[in-house]
């Protein structure tokens, strides 16, 4: 069975906003096996190419090739460690603001909202 690999959700932000959002990542990549794009996908590059690669749509281009993923059965596996991810736009917008646009985000694209419209919200 072919295997995509991730490392664990870390972020760069102050302690107690960082403990929130990583527990949050956790939580969502363990019950929707789900995990971010900048969590740093390992993947084999003929199953890359298999599945149809990166979607060329503004956004959620990583969660819908993690989608594909899971209609084939890849298994997802989470590695030990920790990829930093940038905490820049959580700080310029706001920790909660981002938070919740990133959660609205992702229920949008999962309930069939549009990319393009999903990324205008996001600009804005």
């Amino acid at each position: 069975m072919p295997q995509v690999a991730v490392f664990r959700f870390a972020i760069d932000l102050p302690a107690p906003w960082k403990r929130f959002i990583e527990l949050g990542q956790a939580l969502r990549q363990r019950l929707y096996h789900l995990p971010y794009g900048d969590q740093g996908l390992l993947i084999r590059r003929e199953l890359f190419h298999a599945t149809g690669g990166y979607a060329d749509i503004e956004i959620m281009e990583d969660v819908e090739m993690i989608r594909r993923m899971k209609r084939r059965r890849v298994e997802i596996r989470a590695l030990s460690g920790a990829l930093v991810t940038s905490g820049r736009r959580y700080r310029e917008r706001g920790v909660l603001r981002t938070w919740l646009t990133n959660v609205m985000l992702i229920a949008l694209y999962l309930l069939g909202v549009p990319p393009r419209r999903l990324a205008r919200w996001r600009a804005t």
